[in-house]
Parts: C-alpha cells; structure tokens; sequence
C-alpha cells in the first residue's frame, strides 16, 4: 500500500504523541449541529393532516348522529369495547390538580376527641 510522505508524517506524529503521552486520550471533536435544529413544530402541536383528519371524524360524527349515534354504540354489544376504545383515546393523557402548578392537593382533618369516664 503507497502512503505519501505528509500522511506518513502526520501518522508518525500522532503514533509520537499518543506513546509519549499514554495516560491522555484524545477527545473528538463535538459535533456540530445543523443550523436549523431545534427550529421544527412546537412541542404537542398537532401536525397538519392529524388536524383535518380530526376535524373530518367529527363532521362524520355529527352527520351520523353526534351523542345519539354514540349513546347507541355504547348500549350496544358488540360495538360497546370499540366505544371504551375510543374513550379510552379520547380522554387526557394527563389529569390536572387544583394546586398552584397542576398538582394534586387533599387536605386531612385530625380531630381529637377526649374519652369520657377516664
């Protein structure tokens, strides 16, 4: 295999380096991200085609009936687990609290009652 002269020297500076200094290690360089990352849709926003697909199943919904329709489904039987199907996709991933920030607050009473005859 033909090497040339500069990539043999550059070798033989590396191979230099890397004995004299054998406890260090070189470190790749960082890569670089194109200048475009992080520049896409916000974070939960539906994209385009979800959106209209959405508004589609809807007007679908609406001209078969709306709650009637869905009420019949339900009593059903044999479209009753299609219709907990779609609730199940229907209801929020995530429950909200009535705290400050989202969370789930309770409040507990301790009362204390002194016993009678003692």
């Amino acid at each position: 295999m033909w090497v040339s002269r500069a990539e043999g020297m550059r070798a033989g500076r590396r191979e230099r380096a890397m004995s004299e200094n054998s406890n260090t290690q070189v470190k790749p360089a960082a890569k670089r991200k194109p200048p475009a990352a992080g520049m896409g849709r916000k974070k939960g926003s539906p994209n385009k085609v979800t959106r209209e697909l959405k508004d589609m199943i809807l007007g679908a919904l609406d001209q078969a009936g709306g709650i009637r329709y869905l009420t019949e489904r339900a009593e059903d039987p044999r479209t009753a687990s299609a219709f907990l199907t779609l609730v199940g996709k229907v209801l929020p991933m995530t429950v909200q609290g009535t705290g400050p920030n989202g969370e789930h607050t309770s409040k507990v009473i301790v009362e204390f009652v002194a016993r009678s005859g003692s």
